[in-house]
């Protein structure tokens, strides 16, 4: 259900703040197969760290989209189980998803934060006028748009990224519709890719500005090319900018 407008309600917020996080849909997916599991079966199933699994799981139980047991019957150990009647979301359509716009926004989030990694070894001040910018732009966009570009105080997205997923099912983008999905990504980040493009060559040698961009974005290139050239994530931005030498 929605708030006020269409907008979000306050439990619907809580639903995508944790959908957010870069482990959720993973653990999620692993645990879509009923049943009750174990912090050790699943930490092996996802070669993840049992301490960070552990935080995660106690997240997502706090906000009841996953339940908690104590198995004495000869385990001794705390088992988890997911949640599944949730009326914010679709949570089984976004369970046997796979999205590309999913993975544009893991393309644009790493973009981003590296080049603003990238620009604060630089220089720590061009390094708060780029962020200044990134705010700037998320604020023009309309709410949904805003949830998909939200940053912390340092322009990271380690507790607030990957929103996309919880749009997917929450109602902002109608329901799952891959092209108005991938559309409203490219809305979002593409204006805030352009604006510290332009922060950049304001502040800085335009030599200087390709090397920061060059170097804050070869290992997002290689990972997502492929994305970048069939749904045109770089559209306005000219080549020479993220074009790889040497």
């Amino acid at each position: 259900m929605s708030g006020k407008e269409g907008m979000p309600s306050m439990r619907q917020e809580e639903v995508l703040c944790a959908l957010a996080k870069q482990n959720t849909i993973p653990i999620l997916r692993e645990m879509n197969k009923n049943g009750w599991y174990s912090l050790e079966h699943l930490a092996d199933r996802l070669s993840m760290d049992a301490r960070v699994l552990e935080r995660d799981l106690t997240g997502l139980q706090r906000i009841r989209l996953v339940e908690r047991r104590f198995n004495n019957g000869g385990a001794n150990r705390w088992e988890y189980k997911l949640i599944r009647d949730l009326p914010e979301i679709d949570l089984q359509a976004l369970l046997e998803k796979e999205s590309h716009a999913h993975d544009a926004l893991r393309f644009y989030n790493r973009l981003v934060f590296g080049i603003l990694v990238k620009a604060a070894e630089f220089d720590r001040s061009l390094h708060r006028r780029l962020l200044e910018a990134t705010q700037s732009t998320r604020c023009e966009n309309p709410r949904g748009l805003q949830l998909l570009s939200t940053l912390d105080a340092e322009g990271g997205y380690d507790s607030t990224m990957m929103r996309l997923s919880g749009l997917l099912g929450s109602g902002l983008f109608d329901g799952i519709d891959e092209q108005k999905t991938m559309s409203a990504v490219k809305n979002a980040y593409l204006a805030v890719v352009h604006s510290l493009i332009e922060v950049l060559n304001d502040h800085v040698e335009q030599g200087v500005a390709k090397l920061i961009l060059r170097t804050s974005s070869r290992d997002v290139l290689i990972d997502g090319g492929w994305l970048v050239e069939r749904f045109d994530l770089l559209q306005g931005v000219p080549t020479t900018y993220f074009k790889q030498v040497g």
